[in-house]
């Protein structure tokens, strides 16, 4: 409902803004690919959950409902994975430079 739109336009927001100020590094960072793997979840399953409020009695919507969520939701583990592991990475380089001087 109302809190799916509001992550995927805050996402939306976070993304369009790093595209216009032209920070190419920015655009893979950890946050990138953290809000990337909201909007392809909320994006993706967002019609679903309102259909499904009313069809959770058909048995075969039921079971692609579990199936299309369970994907999305695996694709945006995936993608909230390698936003942690840029981040730790990131923090990993720094301190080894931190230490060399």
């Amino acid at each position: 409902g109302i809190e799916s739109i509001l992550i995927l336009v805050l996402s939306l927001v976070l993304i369009y803004s790093q595209v216009i100020s032209n920070q190419i590094q920015q655009l893979l960072n950890s946050t990138t690919w953290i809000a990337l793997g909201f909007i392809i979840f909320f994006s993706g399953t967002f019609f679903l959950f309102i259909l499904s409020q009313k069809n959770f009695n058909n048995k075969s919507f039921l079971i692609t409902y579990t199936y299309i969520v369970a994907i999305f939701n695996l694709i945006k583990n995936l993608f909230i994975s390698i936003g942690v592991i840029k981040k730790f990475k990131f923090e990993i380089i720094s301190v080894k430079k931190f230490q060399k001087i």
